[in-house]
């Protein structure tokens, strides 16, 4: 029962995400907004998300920001995550790491059926009009399976010019 319920609850996260990523994507400063999901049973190390970027059209600064949906089965307060942006033409490689504060659960949500969004910024970066790439994102804790977190997201868009 707990693990159907497990696999409702994310899927209807999923939905939600895709809906809302759609809704997004529409603005031209906004080169990547969608959600990956992960098992609630457990994030493994080796589960590296990957997303793709698309051709970059006005090069300028642009600020990204890691975002990660848990429930109340994850363990910790924080969670450090590793971002690898691998671009090409001219080929650059940034790689940050991030220290994510998870939102509390409040006490009404022990039995893990809320989600909870945290996000936090990654650096800011200067991308090239024509660059494509991908970007990695995997958790560096030191737990092998980190339990609770059900998806993962990213965001990279254009900093306004003062």
């Amino acid at each position: 029962m707990k693990k159907t319920l497990n696999i409702l609850t994310g899927f209807c996260a999923l939905l939600a995400s895709l809906v809302g990523a759609g809704s997004c994507c529409n603005e031209p400063s906004t080169l990547v907004y969608e959600y990956r999901p992960v098992s609630f049973e457990g994030w493994n190390k080796t589960d590296t998300l990957l997303f793709s970027l698309p051709e970059v059209t006005q090069a300028g600064v642009y600020q990204g920001k890691v975002g990660v949906r848990t429930n109340a089965c994850y363990p910790y307060q924080k969670i450090w995550i590793g971002v690898c942006q691998t671009l090409h033409q001219p080929d650059t490689v940034f790689l940050d790491t991030v220290c994510c504060e998870i939102v509390p659960c409040s006490d009404l949500d022990k039995n893990g059926i809320g989600l909870f969004l945290s996000e936090c910024p990654l650096p800011e970066h200067t991308y090239q009009a024509g660059q494509t790439g991908t970007v990695k994102v995997f958790h560096i804790l030191r737990r092998e399976e980190v339990p609770g977190v059900g998806q993962v997201g990213l965001q990279i868009q254009a900093v306004p010019a003062p």
